[in-house]
């Protein structure tokens, strides 16, 4: 059973330890909103930016550029309680600006922590963040068909039970590279593939012209003697 709006403000308000800083104007119909945190990384770009983790002040923007992936850690630290699954996205105004959520779409029931979101950016514009700015919607489901505060002992034994997400851990980021193969990387590619085709084709006719020139100036030449 999902939570609606109201459930979400009532179970909150009980247990402000779900969501941390919980403000009821926070919740957009059936979901609550979450903020950009304190920490990013972006993948390493062939310009050099990139690749290291940044810690962000308050009101600190930064920028994903197109093609690049990228780590968001969320401002808010959750705690599902057991019998309670989440879902997460995306909000519909940042996807709207090509940044793809692509690390899945669950937090698992008992799950503590911040959540780090993966994401894509699809799109042929940078996408430029603030910290504090509105970027992810969370969804609660309740595992069984009775109340939700109710005592739901038995899920506790397959609860997640392993620490969460503080910070954007190293292990998460070291397999990511600048060679990442997307619609703008290779159109980028394609565009500086004509280039070098314009200037050799360029040059060609220009020598293939030399070359003329030359020759007639030399068949003048020895006709010229002759």
């Amino acid at each position: 059973m999902f939570w609606s709006g109201a459930l979400i403000n009532r179970q909150l308000a009980l247990h402000p330890e779900i969501v941390s800083e919980f403000d009821p104007t926070r919740i957009d119909s059936a979901a609550y909103t979450l903020r950009m945190g304190s920490e990013v990384f972006i993948s390493p770009t062939t310009s050099g930016t990139g690749g290291s983790v940044t810690h962000l002040a308050p009101g600190q923007t930064f920028s994903v550029p197109p093609g690049q992936f990228a780590f968001l850690l969320s401002e808010e630290r959750i705690e599902l309680p057991a019998d309670v699954l989440g879902f997460i996205n995306m909000k519909s105004g940042v996807k709207l600006r090509g940044l793809v959520n692509v690390s899945g779409f669950h937090v698992d029931p008992g799950y503590r922590g911040k959540l780090v979101f993966s994401v894509f950016n699809a799109g042929p514009q940078q996408v430029t963040i603030r910290r504090g700015d509105d970027c992810f919607l969370l969804w609660f489901s309740s595992l069984t068909n009775s109340r939700p505060d109710a005592e739901q002992i038995e899920f506790r034994e397959y609860a997640r039970n392993k620490a969460g997400f503080d910070h954007i851990k190293s292990e998460i980021v070291s397999n990511l590279g600048n060679n990442h193969v997307s619609l703008y990387n290779l159109n980028e590619k394609l565009e500086e593939l004509s280039r070098r085709a314009d200037w050799w084709l360029g040059l060609l006719s220009f020598s293939a012209s030399l070359a003329g020139a030359v020759a007639v100036a030399w068949l003048v030449y020895v006709l010229g003697l002759s």
